[in-house]
């Protein structure tokens, strides 16, 4: 019995970890035999499955593994300013972040003006007005400098120099400025005039989105030229008679074909529509138009010969959802649902003469339901045909109308929606989005379509509809 216990003692012995034993990684362990994990302590580097440690002057005589030189020893972690960069690191990693080389540090102001968001240690473009201290993210991805803003506030002054110190009161008043950006704090607007835009200028609401309405007839915001961009407003209350277009939003060139940019927009309660572009190009996304054109037959949106692209858009409860007329066309990503009037509705109405249209990845449900003429989507090509892919078609007065389009790939449900297990098809707040189990879950077809409605990756195999499901 004496012997075997000291059998069993040299055998723990022999198996027990040598603390100066170390591997760099899994597959270097396994081939030497070494406990994976057998790291170093702080101060030691692991040369030939050796803990050491490794005398420096600077960096330069390190390597990947302690590339910090901390006391004149080789390290894995910095834990100064001065030992930056590390070794094989870039000349821009200056600042120590928890024990790691760092472009930049979090409300330090580090990063360059191109580059102006410090993010997990590096430097890069804003996404979001809410990341720049002027609270204007530029096109580019910078940040925009206060002198080309002017910002107005409800309870401003109406004849102020509308600097962020002292904003203006009134929109009218910002314009006057002609500053590029104008930047809008929440609240309500009133006006007895459109706000015409031209030239190149944004209208940027901040925080809760703020409200623009007008106490005349005619459109509430009005461009006819330039490049104009229109960010997180609420367009409101439009009002119509013989002569003016009681429209939240609208486009008509007079000079040249404007460009319209329009994100996160709510246009509603419109009398003729929610948005309407003649002869522009334009640009809608993350944006929602809702109960605009009741009993004119008004859209939510319509574009006559022009572009549009609208993506990740919400359609509902319009006398119809989206007309487009003649030009070119993209529409993706979108829920459109529950627009109907007495007469003729649409979820969309499209025609065209050009090739090239662009109408997928949508969820067209509940439209013209009490319609004498209603579809879900009427399509019109003249002289062209379209292939319109990996659409929701369900339970509109009629799914699909027209000549010369097809829609492959996509999914077309009359009355029972069980299977498509949206979220609440029936009660309010009703929500398309789809759940686990759907049959629309990776029945797309083949699609360069990179993201969803809520901005989500669509990977292969995609789902069909605005929704790509996220268990």
């Amino acid at each position: 019995m004496q012997k075997l216990i000291v059998v069993l003692l040299l055998a723990a012995a022999c198996t027990k970890p040598n603390p100066n034993r170390c591997c760099t990684d899994e597959a270097d362990c396994t081939a030497k035999g070494i406990p994976v994990g057998s790291i170093c302590e702080q101060g030691l580097v692991c040369r030939g499955n050796q803990c050491i440690s490794q005398p420096c002057a600077s960096s330069t005589e390190c390597d990947a593994t302690a590339p910090y030189c901390v006391a004149e020893l080789c390290a894995e972690a910095c834990n100064d300013d001065a030992q930056c960069p590390g070794f094989g690191q870039a000349a821009s990693d200056r600042f120590c972040v928890e024990g790691a080389c760092a472009e930049c540090r979090i409300g330090m102001n580090d990063c360059t003006t191109a580059a102006p968001v410090c993010d997990q240690g590096s430097c890069r473009q804003c996404r979001d007005h809410n990341e720049c201290q002027s609270s204007v993210c530029s096109a580019d991805g910078s940040c925009a400098d206060e002198s080309s803003i002017a910002y107005v506030e409800t309870n401003g002054a109406a004849n102020s120099n509308c600097t962020r110190t002292s904003p203006c009161s009134t929109i009218a008043r910002a314009l006057m400025l002609a500053r590029r950006y104008v930047l809008i704090g929440p609240g309500t607007y009133p006006s007895t005039a459109a706000i015409v835009l031209s030239g190149q200028v944004d209208l940027i609401g901040s925080g809760t989105r703020p409200i623009l309405t007008r106490s005349t007839p005619g459109p509430i915001v009005s461009i006819s030229s330039g490049q104009i961009g229109v960010d997180n407003l609420q367009l409101s209350g439009a009002t119509t008679n013989a002569s003016d277009y009681g429209y939240g939003l609208y486009c008509e060139a007079t000079t040249g074909a404007p460009v319209l940019k329009a994100r996160r927009i709510l246009a509603r309660d419109n009398n003729l529509g929610g948005m309407y572009a003649q002869s522009c190009s334009v640009e809608v996304t993350e944006s929602t138009f809702t109960n605009n054109g009741r009993g004119t037959s008004g859209p939510g949106i319509k574009i006559v010969n022009g572009t549009g692209v609208i993506d990740r858009c919400t359609v509902s409860d319009n006398d119809t959802g989206i007309e487009l007329d003649s030009g070119l066309f993209q529409v993706t990503n979108c829920f459109i649902f529950h627009n109907d009037s007495p007469s003729t509705s649409y979820g969309i109405n499209l025609y065209s003469t050009e090739g090239g249209q662009k109408i997928e990845f949508n969820t067209i449900v509940d439209n013209a339901r009490s319609a004498v003429v209603g579809r879900g989507f009427n399509c019109q090509l003249d002289g062209v045909t379209g292939s319109f892919p990996n659409n929701l078609f369900v339970r509109n007065k009629l799914q699909t109308a027209g000549a010369n389009c097809t829609y492959p790939s996509s999914i077309v449900v009359d009355t029972d929606v069980t299977a498509l297990k949206f979220n609440s098809p029936d009660v309010p707040p009703f929500d398309y989005h789809i759940g686990a189990g759907s049959m629309a879950i990776d029945a797309a077809a083949g699609s360069t379509v990179d993201h969803d409605f809520d901005g989500q990756p669509r990977t292969a195999p995609r789902d069909v509809g605005a929704d790509e499901f996220v268990p």
